[in-house]
């Protein structure tokens, strides 16, 4: 995905690992979410308000993602009660995240910051050592 596409759905990442990023005034990337295995991703308020992104979603590895469009979703939600009460579980992690995230990025150098996070993710910092 790439700013001014619009997010079609959810994407799931069966195998590897996503990022998604934009660039800032200065031109430097940006990198806002990290997606690796077994996780979701994808440019929420592009998704709800049908307009356009001002996000790239991008591989950094060989990576399997599986995409739930949206309509798809929809249907699945009002035949399968369970999976709309499994997203809305997952969306409450993810919303908690992002709070601890904005936090961590007021208060902690970019080094803590990474320190702190590649401690409970070590899969993602090795394959970003293997990547990058």
């Amino acid at each position: 995905m790439k700013p001014g596409e619009t997010c079609k759905g959810n994407y799931f990442v069966a195998k590897g690992c996503l990022r998604m990023y934009f660039f800032d005034d200065k031109g430097v990337e940006q990198t806002t979410q990290f997606a690796i295995e077994n996780w979701w991703i994808g440019d929420y308020t592009s998704l709800a308000h049908k307009k356009t992104s001002d996000f790239y979603l991008q591989a950094v590895e060989d990576s399997t993602v599986l995409a739930l469009e949206s309509a798809i979703e929809e249907v699945l939600f009002q035949e399968v009660p369970e999976m709309e009460r499994y997203f809305r579980l997952l969306f409450q992690r993810a919303c908690a995240a992002s709070q601890y995230l904005a936090r961590y990025n007021h208060n902690l150098s970019r080094e803590a910051h990474y320190r702190h996070f590649s401690k409970p993710f070590p899969d993602l910092y090795n394959a970003s050592h293997n990547t990058c």
